[in-house]
């Protein structure tokens, strides 16, 4: 699903940037407010991060990304007010790389007051290139320039530097990054979450995450994670069927959680109308505390490209105890009959009905667990390890089937897993490709999916062409 995509090719992309160098970009071009900085080395994969980059509908024939930018330094900052992250990288050759962008079909036009580059034939939403002072900025699309300049003009008033972080990379570590509270919606100037990516030599990818503080005196002194607390309660793993999700989540929720800054975020990203299906759901997600989780899958080459909530199969579980997982079934009845729906539960006591084209099956469990399955049974034939998710605050799993499996024709035998532990101590993930890079794997497995929805789209369009 698109979500999923979203959230993997970001951890994915984050992989494909890094630090500053004395010449071309600088970390004092960044304002102190952005919500993110990244400094990621992409020398491994020069081509992903070039088609990340200056998207082309053909590859150039001669010269690369590689041969004019440095791809070891490239830094990737999201500024507080766009809705678009920037990147940007020291120039080697500025002739080489103006060539590069013109054999892709690129033009110069002058918006804004400044030079870019970009594919006029894709018009304002193209993305563009702009080169000044040894360093090549690269934008979402020409309307993002104003931001830009903008985030510039910010810097020089006060700009990232101003923390003291360390941005060094060394060794096998592909990505250090600051991440302020502010971008998941919680009020703290006084701390970042420090997020480190190492890559290892058995094609594994660890990500390790925790917050920091940049208070005087105390830039970089670790914080406890307090958000979540530790899962000790594993009465829903009972009815989580072990293999049948590509993707699970769990946690222990707290009122500390800001729902509403999530949703914002993740919700931005999902277009206006499942933003709002987020939004209706605001007062059921702040109202949980304690073990929750979440199973997604199997996963689909159209549920791994689909922009609707609604054509994913999930399984949501809470552990509601007090008699709050009847009364949240009974919320639920009352709601539908209020649109004109009759409810009535079935004789294993799921109530299950269908609209729109999407099942919808929910319950409440006689030991207080709260299940609602979207497109997805409630049954649980082997239920899921809970020695998965026992004592920690946070457990997720990430398998990504082959290509073979899910694309017809496709012999790529390409599969993706990652898995993800949070404790006091912060956040560890370790992604696995077997014998492919990860970073090569998540570019070449999104852009298999992405050919076999445009191949689809094609076929659509010439049937109706046709009729």
């Amino acid at each position: 699903m698109k979500l999923l995509k979203t959230i993997v090719l970001a951890i994915a992309a984050a992989f494909i940037i890094q630090g500053c160098s004395e010449k071309g970009v600088s970390i004092e071009e960044i304002p102190a407010t952005a919500d993110y900085v990244a400094v990621i080395n992409a020398d491994s994969i020069p081509d992903a991060i070039s088609t990340l980059l200056i998207p082309a509908e053909t590859p150039a024939k001669t010269g690369s990304l590689a041969e004019s930018c440095d791809l070891s330094h490239i830094l990737f900052y999201k500024p507080a007010d766009s809705r678009q992250p920037f990147a940007a990288a020291t120039v080697k050759d500025e002739k080489k790389l103006t060539s590069f962008l013109t054999e892709l079909g690129w033009q110069k036009r002058k918006t804004e007051g400044v030079t870019a580059y970009s594919n006029e034939e894709w018009g304002e939403f193209a993305p563009c290139v702009i080169i000044e002072n040894d360093a090549a900025w690269f934008l979402g699309t020409r309307g993002d320039i104003k931001n830009w300049k903008e985030s510039l003009r910010q810097a020089e008033k006060e700009n990232f530097g101003k923390y003291g972080l360390d941005f060094s990379i060394d060794g096998n570590k592909r990505i250090k990054a600051y991440i302020r509270p502010a971008f998941f919606g919680i009020a703290d100037d006084m701390s970042m979450l420090q997020v480190t990516a190492a890559a290892g030599g058995d094609n594994t990818l660890t990500v390790k995450a925790g917050f920091i503080s940049v208070a005087d005196g105390k830039t970089g002194e670790p914080i406890p994670f307090t958000a979540l607390s530790a899962i000790n309660d594993t009465r829903f793993s009972r009815y989580l069927p072990a293999g049948q999700n590509s993707f699970v989540f769990a946690a222990g929720l707290t009122d500390k959680i800001n729902w509403t800054g999530l949703v914002e975020m993740f919700g931005a990203g999902l277009g206006t109308r499942n933003h709002g299906m987020l939004q209706t759901l605001l007062p059921y997600m702040t109202s949980l505390k304690g073990p929750f989780a979440i199973g997604v899958g199997p996963l689909t080459a159209e549920s791994l490209t689909s922009d609707d909530i609604e054509s994913q199969s999930i399984i949501v579980y809470a552990t509601l105890d007090g008699g709050k997982a009847s009364d949240a079934v009974n919320e639920i009845n009352g709601n539908l009959r209020e649109k004109g729906l009759n409810p009535q539960p079935r004789a294993d006591g799921v109530y299950a009905f269908d609209l729109n084209g999407v099942r919808y099956r929910y319950t409440a469990t006689p030991d207080g667990v709260f299940l609602f399955a979207l497109n997805r049974e409630l049954d649980s034939p082997q239920p899921a390890d809970s020695a998965l998710f026992a004592g920690r605050q946070a457990f997720a799993e990430l398998r990504l089937p082959p290509l073979s499996a899910i694309l017809p024709g496709v012999r790529d035998n390409l599969s993706i897993t990652a898995t993800m532990t949070v404790g006091s101590d912060g956040l560890t993930l370790v992604t696995h490709s077997g014998k492919v890079s990860p970073l090569i794997a998540f570019s070449r497995y999104f852009a298999a999916i992405e050919a076999a929805r445009q191949s689809r789209e094609e076929e659509s369009a010439d049937y109706y062409d046709e009729l």
